[in-house]
């Protein structure tokens, strides 16, 4: 609202300066044309730091976001890692299991085979 104050006052300020030299009156500046001249840069600087400040602030909150992300990437590439790796001695094991069972069932049908052939 004060930004739009100070571009009002200063086009009013320096407009009725303009129609007075177009007319040719004899135009000079005066005490409310300088501060309106003033206040709407005052207020333009304090828009474009205020704009400045949270680019920075944004531009850091994205360098922050990027570092978050490369971190939950190598997180997750280990996770992918270690549960490759828990899968293979999961099937390793099966595979031993499997043979153990494998090796009983012969050994049984071998024990029946032996008590039969008696």
């Amino acid at each position: 609202m004060f930004p739009a104050a100070m571009e009002w006052a200063a086009f009013l300020a320096w407009g009725n300066l303009i129609v007075r030299a177009i007319r040719g009156e004899d135009v000079k500046e005066d005490w409310r044309t300088y501060l309106s001249a003033a206040g709407l840069m005052a207020s333009r600087t304090l828009i474009r730091g205020a704009q400045a400040r949270t680019a920075s602030r944004l531009d850091a909150a994205a360098t922050q976001m990027r570092e978050l992300v490369r971190e939950a990437a190598a997180a997750a590439e280990a996770r992918d890692r270690r549960s490759a790796e828990r899968e293979e001695q999961q099937y390793r094991l099966n595979k031993l299991l499997f043979s153990v069972a494998v090796l009983t069932l012969v050994v049984a049908a071998a024990a029946i085979v032996v008590t039969l052939a008696k």
